[in-house]
């Protein structure tokens, strides 16, 4: 069964990483195919993948975003992520409780 991009994100607990990984899988398109489209490098996206702490910068997120082919409304629930991301990852490493 196929599921949404509000689906992926309800699991808001995925790092950057795994968020990445779960649509490309969901768009049924090849990490190759995403990186390549989205013009970056194979050893960035090997250390997109393998590094769960990665906190990409605004313009690599909207370029998975192009490459993955996202609409307007899961481009923006994308960023969303990786602001919601990157508050969690401040929060920690500033030991900083909500």
């Amino acid at each position: 069964m196929s599921r949404s991009l509000s689906d992926l994100l309800d699991e808001i607990d995925d790092t950057f990483s795994e968020a990445l990984l779960r649509l490309i899988d969901a768009k049924g398109k090849t990490d190759p195919e995403v990186y390549k489209k989205a013009n970056i490098d194979r050893k960035l996206f090997s250390k997109i993948r393998n590094n769960l702490q990665y906190q990409p910068s605004k313009t690599t997120a909207l370029a998975f975003a192009i490459a993955l082919e996202l609409n307007l409304d899961e481009t923006r629930d994308f960023i969303i992520l990786l602001c919601h991301l990157n508050c969690q990852y401040f929060l920690l490493t500033k030991n900083v409780s909500c």
